[in-house]
């Protein structure tokens, strides 16, 4: 494709705007693809350098959606070491729930690109000395190999747990087959911080580490019916925000846990209840709970049942 020749307005609109606006405003105004501007402002030597503006927002630091922010940027966020940028990248099926949180905090640049393993991903960067200065005093550099005990040290202990939640969306996942709830991180974390937040709740970590042909990575674990169901309650406690996907997913999680516990059959969410068939005294009944954590009451009352009768 032959290459269009840059003219001289053109140029001179880049001396003016590029600075201030970034590419995004420029591709729309000069009408060039994005990869062209930039290449042509990195040939003139033209930076985005905003110097005086913050584009996010930090008197709303110690909210729960901003605080929630934290944690996601904790897990998936890059804060570059040399220059005042804050970047995100994560699969497009999340940027409805997570776009709508960048926006309450501030102003983000977004674009999206294909990586090699066929899936689509939306990005979001923001250029912001106030922003990165805050970041990279509380760690944000050094996050692999640290913890975020600074961060959980300027948020208020309500916020706290947005942050815990912001966090498991993004770096961690629910190991079905192996009924294990999982935070997965650089294999030099420090997982201190986590444990000493979660301690006063009835959450026990265990911490493994593995290693295979694609690296190495540190593991916090959580292999407890009833650990389950207190971290499941701390996090999504309080008004919900976040990744839907992986609320839900931990909810049949815990409704799979509960099924291999034999006190419920056939164990199903409607709606707001839960319904399950169970035998009393040589009959099936359908019956009815209306949280996870009666479901788990009642389970344990049943265990203390069966071990009394083995006596």
């Amino acid at each position: 494709m032959k290459k269009i020749k840059w003219q001289e307005h053109e140029i001179q609109f880049l001396r003016d705007h590029y600075p201030e606006n970034g590419v995004n405003f420029c591709v729309g105004k000069l009408n060039r693809s994005r990869p062209s501007i930039l290449n042509k402002c990195f040939e003139l030597k033209i930076q985005w350098i905003v110097k005086n503006k913050s584009f996010i927002d930090l008197n709303k630091f110690d909210t729960p959606k901003f605080a929630y922010l934290l944690g996601f940027l904790w897990a998936d966020g890059h804060v570059q070491k040399k220059r005042p940028i804050v970047m995100l990248s994560i699969q497009e099926k999340d940027e409805k729930e997570i776009k709508e949180l960048l926006e309450y905090s501030g102003e983000w640049k977004y674009h999206y690109n294909n990586k090699k393993n066929g899936k689509r991903y939306f990005s979001a960067a923001v250029y912001d000395v106030f922003f990165y200065k805050k970041l990279k005093e509380l760690g944000f550099i050094e996050k692999s190999n640290s913890n975020f005990s600074k961060v959980l040290e300027v948020l208020s202990q309500e916020n706290r747990k947005y942050f815990i939640r912001g966090y498991f969306d993004g770096d961690g996942y629910v190991a079905e087959n192996k009924y294990k709830i999982v935070i997965a991180a650089p294999y030099n974390c420090d997982w201190s911080s986590l444990r000493s937040e979660t301690s006063d709740k009835n959450i026990e970590w265990i911490i493994e580490f593995q290693q295979d042909d694609i690296g190495r990575a540190s593991c916090a674990v959580i292999s407890n019916e009833r650990c389950y169901l207190n971290f499941f309650k701390y996090i999504y406690g309080g008004e919900f925000f976040g990744l839907s996907r992986k609320r839900d997913r931990f909810i049949f999680f815990i409704i799979k846990s509960l099924n291999r516990l034999n006190s419920f059959k056939n164990f199903v969410k409607k709606g707001d209840k839960y319904i399950s068939r169970i035998k009393l005294n040589g009959k099936t009944h359908n019956k009815s709970f209306n949280s996870l954590e009666e479901c788990m009451d009642y389970t344990e009352e049943k265990q203390k049942d069966l071990q009394t009768q083995s006596f």
